[in-house]
Parts: structure tokens; sequence; C-alpha cells
């Protein structure tokens, strides 16, 4: 496992307006002389290495946003089932990506919390898509088995049996989904 950051040791305070000044995309000698003004010796390439850290995990994350929003617009004319998994699945890398940038980083009660409400959040949206599409198919295998009484009512020559093992296979094919 890699050491540590000797960033992630500044002052939370420090830390912070750093990855501030990162936001805003100053270069690895801004940043190295910002720190100087504080009587901080930190090598060029530890603030390179931090700064490249940073800057991969947000394009990283910025390139999962423009699949979500490529996925969101390209799905609209899909079953709504298969949308809300789509999003849930984007959803959970974001949120999974988010931890992993805060690795390393002191993570207030309020974000760990934030974080967590959204996991859970997101497992009801999956539960209730579960249920969702149950529903539907419980509802078209109804709506089959219904047809087929109605052919099976309308035909003569065939037997209750034959009725019987029909209904079963249909409604059995439903209940295997």
């Amino acid at each position: 496992m890699p050491r540590e950051s000797s960033i992630t040791k500044l002052p939370k305070e420090i830390r912070e307006q750093l990855d501030q000044l990162l936001g805003a995309g100053a270069t690895v000698d801004e940043l190295t002389e910002y720190l100087q003004g504080f009587d901080i010796d930190m090598s060029r390439s530890a603030v390179g290495r931090y700064r490249k850290k940073i800057m991969d995990s947000r394009k990283h994350i910025q390139e999962s946003i423009q699949v979500a929003k490529i996925f969101a617009k390209d799905i609209t004319d899909k079953e709504q089932t298969q949308q809300s998994q789509y999003l849930i699945k984007i959803a959970r890398t974001l949120a999974f990506e988010t931890s992993m940038c805060l690795a390393g980083k002191e993570v207030t009660p309020k974000t760990l919390s934030f974080l967590t409400k959204s996991i859970k959040d997101l497992e009801t949206a999956a539960t209730i898509s579960v249920e969702r599409e149950l529903k539907i198919r419980k509802d078209v295998a109804s709506q089959a088995a219904e047809a087929a009484d109605k052919v099976i009512k309308e035909t003569k020559g065939i037997t209750k049996e034959t009725a019987d093992k029909i209904r079963r296979h249909i409604l059995g094919v439903a209940e295997q989904s």
C-alpha cells in the first residue's frame, strides 16, 4: 500500500485552500509557492503527485457524469424499469468514485452522513425497481392467461384438461420469471 501523501498531513484549512486553488486550475509551481507562503517546505514532486491524483479523480468523475447524461438521453424510450436500473448503477458508481476521492482526506460527519444516506436511497430505489418489474411480469402473465381463457372458450374441441394445462403453463412461466 502506498504511503500517505505529505499533503494530507497538512492542517485542514491549508488543505482546503490548496484544493480550492486546484479547482481554479493552479499549476504545481503556484501550489508549491502557496505552501511556501506558510513556511511549509513541500517538494515540488509531492505537490505534483497530489495535483495529478486530484485532477485524475476529477476527470474520472466528469467522464462518469458525461456517460450518465448520455445514458439518460439514450434510454428515454426504453422501459421505465430498465432506465431506473441504469440510473441506479450510474449513481452507485458516482457514490463509489466520490468515496474514493475522499480516501486519505479528513471526512466530516456531514459528508459521511450524506454518502450513507445516498447509498440507502439507492438501495431503496433498487428495491422499488425490482418490485415494479415483478408486478409488470405478473400483470403480463395475467393478461396472457386471460387471453388464453378467451381463446379456449371460443375454441371447440379442446378438453378441460388441455385448457388447464395451457393455463398452468402460462402462469407457471410467469412464476418462474
